[in-house]
């Protein structure tokens, strides 16, 4: 069982970071996009860059400690099903 909980918290983990990578990707990709189109400088790239970030790390902290309640459940449960006594 312990490696079936590993294996769950790897994929976890690397799936939170494709997440914010992705997040900040399309944000930027958005403001590239927009800067081309509207002939400006840097000026929606940085917006965007900096918006993909705030929204990428707030998922980023959501998803982490949904995955920590989680865990935490799981060793609870593990422990209960130890104890035969309680």
């Amino acid at each position: 069982m312990p490696a079936k909980n590993t294996t769950r918290s790897v994929l976890a983990y690397s799936g939170v970071g494709l997440q914010l990578a992705g997040i900040i990707f399309v944000f930027v990709y958005v403001g590239h996009r927009l800067d081309e189109y509207y002939s400006t400088s840097p000026g929606f790239l940085v917006a965007g860059a900096v918006l993909g970030l705030l929204i990428g790390f707030y998922s980023l902290i959501k998803e982490l400690s949904a995955i920590d309640k989680r865990t935490k459940g799981q060793k609870e449960e593990e422990q209960k099903k130890g104890r035969k006594w309680l």
